[in-house]
């Protein structure tokens, strides 16, 4: 079972004391049912009874002096203290040993919560190796980096500030912040990012901020105050318990007291006194409701998904329109060489020399694509000089003086009014050919569409992009679009369908869309390597860039949402049944305690195995 896997030494004694106590609860029994009553037996009863109890007897009596008659501790003891004042020593120590196996069940559960917390936030080093001015090392606290501080990273090591690498060289495992399989080369000059791992070499960085300031620490932030926020759901049930406690315990009183006034068997309505007193215990209600977000958390961390905060759960489920970004959003944003359009009597096989050999100076990805299209021999004798104007823009003059343009229809001074996505070359100012681009799907796009589309009422594109490339995605994704679009028209595209009541969902992975990712109910952020912009902005981070981790997302929502739901219809009818076989008088006083803690055991192994679910 999931939540004994790697139990703590402490509780494995705790067990092991509790297995032994019940044990010796059995024995004393048998010999209470062989040789009856007697001095003996009620002095074992006792002993047992005290020394399962003593912790609880010590938060009842702190709840007693604070006034605090609601605390579950205060309840239960006051319920088997009744119990053993009437005589009814098995249920009362019952109560105590059953209520401790809760406890502890309890105790495992946020165990395995705190393990996994601690896990997803060992993203950085605890000390790091500084470089003094005399070249000599020395270990120092990740807390105390400074600004310009040089830092040794060696194989295997993590990364804790991003920095600018002055010395040696290594391949860098980004993973975590990005989702790549495979690490990045870094040398001198290369940028190296916080909560990525140095896989093989040997690096001296300079320390480009202080750690509280790093994307690493904003991680590590995030995920500790994510399960310290409540969801709406665990907020009513906290409020619910507030009332339904201080009710089933009046009710427990006037069991006890009412009905002895009249004259009716005090010993019968005592005994149901002490089953409601049981029954009013919130924990079970309590944590019906929370344990399922807080491994929601977990399980969403480890498919690479980070949620800020339980709310964003219930947010999720709640919206109505699911509206995303486009480029390297749902495309690849690598585009590929479609066609080569060519004008004028120029000799096409130099022009497309003359295209590959510049191109090779470009690493955009377009220029990339290029290169790989045309598969020329490489020929710089061709150019007297070239250079690159940014990073898809190239100049270039040949030994015959003639001009090379190679960019965007603005750089190379071309009208072109289609709607292709093309870059231009021109020789000497002459439009010499055009080379059509196309970019293409993400892999898990159109599944991910597909099922998103059964849970919300509308899935759009919100995108800058022309209106043929837009219209074409949308209609073969069969969802709505909107083209041409600025920051500030998506942004009040959100805006006004949130005066109109809807929930909106946004996916972008752009810095620009910080501001519409804030506005939208739920922000979700595609992550780069450096995304400071989506921690700050975002409410869910996904971190390796696939847009099928937003089905994901809605699944591991949507299990929640029914576990929490599930969990908590069981409590409830569990706790109403309780109380009609009490009264009907059906429900000894052990059955109470079974019953209740019982359905707290079951609630806690059903959010726990959250974990094994496959999605």
């Amino acid at each position: 079972m999931e939540i004994f896997i790697n139990m703590k030494k402490e509780r494995k004694k705790d067990l092991i004391s509790l297995v032994f106590f019940a044990i010796l609860l059995v024995l004393i029994t048998y010999f209470y049912r062989h040789r009856g009553r007697n001095f003996f037996i009620i002095i074992s009863y006792l002993a047992m009874y005290l020394i399962i109890g003593d912790d609880i007897f010590i938060k009842a009596i702190n709840a007693f002096s604070k006034k605090n008659f609601r605390d579950e501790s205060f309840l239960i003891t006051l319920a088997s203290f009744l119990a053993f004042f009437i005589g009814f020593f098995l249920e009362a120590c019952l109560i105590m040993l059953i209520y401790d196996f809760g406890r502890l069940f309890q105790k495992l559960a946020y165990d395995k919560a705190r393990e996994n917390f601690k896990n997803m936030s060992n993203i950085v080093p605890k000390n790091v190796n500084k470089v003094l001015k005399d070249g000599s090392i020395v270990k120092i606290s990740t807390k105390n980096i400074k600004k310009s501080d040089i830092l040794l990273a060696k194989e295997g090591e993590k990364i804790p500030v991003e920095g600018i690498v002055i010395s040696g060289e290594g391949l860098l495992d980004t993973s975590i912040l990005n989702g790549e399989t495979l690490p990045i080369e870094v040398k001198e000059k290369s940028k190296v990012f916080s909560a990525s791992v140095l896989k093989t070499g040997q690096i001296r960085y300079e320390a480009k901020k202080v750690f509280a300031d790093s994307l690493a620490y904003e991680i590590v932030e995030m995920i500790k105050k994510s399960s310290k926020t409540k969801a709406q759901s665990e907020k009513i049930i906290v409020n619910f318990s507030k009332i339904f406690t201080p009710i089933i315990f009046t009710l427990a009183i006037f069991l006890a007291v009412v009905p002895a006034v009249l004259g009716a068997n005090i010993g019968k309505f005592l005994q149901k006194s002490i089953s409601f007193m049981i029954i009013a215990s919130p924990t079970s209600l309590i944590l019906g409701t929370s344990l399922p977000y807080i491994y929601g958390l977990i399980f969403s961390n480890k498919n690479k998904i980070l949620v800020k905060n339980k709310k964003t759960f219930e947010k999720l489920i709640d919206s109505h329109y699911f509206y995303t970004n486009m480029t390297k959003t749902l495309t690849v944003g690598e585009f590929e060489v479609k066609d080569i359009i060519f004008y004028g009597d120029y000799n096409k096989n130099l022009i497309l020399d003359y295209l590959y050999n510049l191109e090779k100076l470009s690493k955009s990805p377009i220029g990339k694509s290029i290169v790989n299209k045309l598969k020329r021999r490489d020929n710089p004798s061709y150019f007297l000089a070239s250079k690159l104007v940014n990073d898809l823009d190239i100049w270039a003059k040949t030994y015959d003086n003639e001009e090379i343009k190679i960019g965007r229809k603005e750089f190379v001074n071309i009208d072109d009014n289609s709607f292709d996505k093309a870059i231009y070359m021109s020789l000497n100012n002459n439009l010499v050919c055009k080379i059509v681009l196309e970019d293409f799907l993400k892999d898990d796009v159109k599944e991910s569409i597909d099922y998103l589309k059964n849970e919300f009422s509308d899935i759009g594109i919100l995108s800058s992009n022309d209106e043929i490339e837009v219209e074409n995605l949308a209609k073969d994704l069969e969802i709505s679009y909107a083209y041409e679009l600025s920051q500030n028209d998506k942004l009040d595209i959100i805006l006004n369908e949130k005066k109109n009541g809807k929930n909106i969902v946004f996916v972008g992975d752009d810095p620009f869309d910080k501001d519409i990712l804030k506005a939208s109910n739920v922000g979700i952020s595609l992550a780069k390597k450096d995304c400071d912009f989506c921690l700050k902005n975002s409410d869910v981070i996904i971190f390796d860039k696939a847009f099928g981790k937003t089905k994901d997302l809605v699944k591991i929502a949507k299990i929640i949402d029914k576990k929490a739901k599930k969990s908590l219809a069981l409590i409830i009818l569990t706790k109403i049944l309780l109380m009609i076989l009490t009264l009907i008088g059906y429900g000894p006083i052990w059955l109470s305690i079974v019953g209740d803690v019982g359905i707290l055991i079951f609630t806690i192994i059903s959010s726990v195995n959250i974990l094994k679910k496959k999605i």
